[in-house]
């Protein structure tokens, strides 16, 4: 009887056009940052641990320093991928068990600082046998985040003051243009066109990973010239967004994000070693992660972090 109360209450809520995914509140101090990250890749040698561990020394060395988990924490690819070289594997990661088990002990040096974790493509293909995101929310004690996901920062009574929304993300977002400062552009368009469709239009924040490039995004907004009158006499004002708590935020007032990688595209010679994005003649790619900047209860900065 109580299942079916609740596939009514389901089938209720979606013909109300209510959509299902992972919302995350929690109070937070005024001032703090977020480590936004994801595609670490661990299982290859390619994957630059030395650089999680840097980052993981940041957290654990700085009060009021938070980290969102965006996926592809392993690598997980089984034999028959096409993408897996045996060649490129760790020896202490042959298994998908021993990465499991790796990150595992890495994220429990910061379980405390976790907002939430999420799964990326990688995991995903195991989903129907494992929810790695899932067994690592349950074993640690820091929230699920799914796929993709909303965080309300509520201050200190309670109330929200803003909404960010994380995703692992699909698809690529490349530029064939020569000039590397159209190319730039042109790539950070695609990164805000992939993130404004999915249509979520209360948030500050919006962050992808899955792309492996290091990108941040800052609102155009107040850059916009525009013309105004007082009744009398036209005036020329910069145009301004102050309510982050908005039902509606403009998508030019917004920062958006792509969380960089952890796995190096090229092989050092000498070792024998073919790793895919290699064969793809996938370039160079920068390592790090973002950092999100909050100062008395609003998001006020986004900052690219190179290791």
């Amino acid at each position: 009887m109580a299942g079916g109360f609740v596939w009514f209450a389901l089938i209720k809520a979606r013909s109300q056009g209510e959509c299902f995914m992972e919302i995350i509140s929690r109070i937070m101090p005024p001032n703090y940052e977020i480590i936004d990250t994801g595609d670490w890749h661990i299982g290859p040698l390619t994957s630059n641990i030395d650089g999680i561990k840097k980052m993981i020394k940041y957290v654990k060395n700085h009060k009021n320093v938070f980290v969102v988990l965006k996926g592809d924490l392993i690598d997980a690819l089984s034999a028959e991928d096409k993408r897996y070289k045996h060649c490129t594997m760790d020896t202490k990661f042959l298994t998908v068990q021993a990465q499991y088990r790796y990150v595992q002990d890495l994220i429990s040096e910061i379980r405390e600082r976790v907002l939430f974790v999420q799964l990326g493509n990688h995991e995903l293909v195991h989903l129907n046998d494992f929810d790695y995101a899932k067994e690592w929310s349950e074993n640690l004690d820091i929230p699920y985040g799914g796929y993709s996901a909303k965080f309300i920062h509520l201050d200190r009574d309670g109330v929200p003051r803003f909404k960010q929304f994380y995703c692992h993300g699909s698809g690529s977002v490349n530029s064939s243009v020569e000039s590397d400062i159209k190319r730039k552009a042109a790539i950070e368009d695609g990164i805000r066109k992939k993130l404004t469709k999915t249509l979520h239009s209360d948030v500050i924040y919006m962050s992808m990973a899955h792309l492996h490039k290091l990108v941040a995004i800052a609102p155009t907004i107040a850059n916009e010239l525009h013309l105004i009158d007082d009744g009398k006499k036209t005036k020329a004002r910069y145009q301004t967004f102050e309510d982050q708590s908005a039902e509606y935020i403009p998508p030019n007032a917004r920062w958006y994000g792509c969380s960089g990688s952890f796995l190096n595209t090229n092989a050092p010679g000498g070792v024998y070693m073919i790793p895919y994005a290699e064969v793809a003649m996938y370039g160079p790619l920068e390592h790090g992660y973002l950092k999100v900047i909050i100062k008395n209860d609003r998001m006020v900065d986004l900052q690219r972090i190179v290791l």
